[in-house]
């Protein structure tokens, strides 16, 4: 069994360096901290395989390849080095990042040897002890023709209002995705959410796919910066890939298996009555009704039964609070209706709308929130009785 790999603590290195053997690598410190830092978000950190904990690198004339991978997703970045002395590939382990961190050099030397990769710098060195790169499993990139390209920061900020809506419970499996056909949409079953492209990009969304959102966490995390987001696929395929062509990066992730629900038809055809807010104003009424509703199961009251609708929220013997909206609702069928704050709170965060509109029609129904000037994005929550 491999041994694991170690890191040691810089130290001065001799006044005399011994040149052989080895190869030796110079590369621009900056570069080479800032692909390690992208490549370490795939690093399995509670994986029992030592290789695991390790990136690999892989060095042909100028050319630096970085890869590393948990097994379910992966990350392969190019870069450059100034010189070598020979080609090479080995592993290093994510505390090299510790030792660049103190280095001031501008310029590190790294000496491979047997495994063992020396970083040197003008007046401290630092050594970590990698395991053999033949050891690593990797995710082969989709190579397709069958692509959409969209600006990433467009794609975030569609992201931004899917990915956190998706479920965390490992044992929901396909709902731990966000599912991508001609939109994008994430439910964890007591609420949706759902971007719909333009029309230009749905044309080539052509094959449906549930991609893992712990993955379009960390897409975002790497993609910072990127001007434009390249998406592959292959019909039949068990992997999805995403290029950053600017920032050489390509990101993989296997799919999630299995039916994703039949969400639109969770959505009502039409409605019986309307409310239109102003969106920070009831964001801020949420939140102020979310100070005592987080000492009671987070439940928030809609309150109908008087001339303007009151958002209520009440901890038996602890305290209440509420909050007069203004909007008239006397003619809305409905007494009251409940609802867990933060899925009411959360949507509006996400949205810059100035205005959104509540669709519903009685009180154990979905509710719909629809966005004055984001048309293209929809938010379905279910209703929660309220026990006396």
């Amino acid at each position: 069994m491999p041994k694991k790999a170690t890191t040691a603590v810089l130290e001065s290195p001799s006044e005399s360096l011994d040149l052989d053997p080895g190869i030796y690598i110079e590369i621009v410190r900056a570069d080479f901290l800032d692909v390690l830092t992208r490549a370490k978000h795939f690093i399995d950190k509670k994986s029992s395989r030592p290789v695991m904990h390790e990136i690999v690198i892989t060095i042909e004339d100028t050319c630096c390849s970085i890869f590393a991978s948990n097994e379910i997703s992966s990350i392969a970045i190019e870069t450059t080095v100034i010189s070598s002395t020979a080609p090479c590939k080995f592993t290093i382990p994510v505390l090299a990042i510790d030792i660049l961190n103190q280095l001031k050099d501008s310029v590190v030397t790294l000496k491979v040897e047997n495994h063992e990769v020396t970083i040197k710098g003008t007046n401290q060195q630092g050594s970590t002890r990698g395991l053999d790169p033949e050891d690593y499993p990797y995710i082969p990139a989709i190579e397709s023709d069958q692509f959409i390209a969209l600006p990433t920061k467009d794609f975030i900020a569609i992201l931004d209002r899917v990915n956190p809506f998706s479920s965390r419970d490992e044992s929901k499996q396909v709902l731990t995705g966000v599912h991508l056909n001609k939109e994008m949409a994430a439910t964890d079953g007591h609420r949706l959410s759902v971007v719909t492209f333009d029309e230009e990009v749905r044309e080539h969304l052509t094959w449906p796919m549930t991609i893992p959102y712990k993955f379009l966490t960390t897409f975002k995390q790497v993609a910072q910066g990127s001007e434009t987001t390249q998406i592959e696929w292959a019909e039949h395929s068990s992997y999805v890939t995403f290029k950053l062509p600017d920032l050489k990066t390509t990101l993989t992730s296997r799919v999630l298996e299995g039916q994703y629900p039949n969400y639109p038809q969770l959505v009502p055809k039409k409605f019986a009555y309307e409310l239109e807010f102003d969106r920070q104003k009831l964001l801020e009424a949420l939140e102020y009704a979310k100070l005592i509703a987080a000492h009671k199961n987070d439940v928030v009251e809609f309150n109908f039964s008087g001339e303007t609708l009151i958002i209520k929220a009440e901890a038996a013997e602890v305290a209440s609070a509420s909050t007069d909206t203004g909007l008239p609702c006397s003619h809305i069928g409905i007494e009251k209706m409940g609802f867990n704050v933060n899925y009411l709170i959360e949507p509006l965060k996400v949205s810059n709308s100035p205005k959104v509109t509540i669709k519903l029609n009685v009180a154990t129904s979905p509710v719909i929130f629809q966005f004055l000037t984001e048309q293209n994005f929809l938010y379905l929550v279910m209703p929660i009785q309220i026990r006396e």
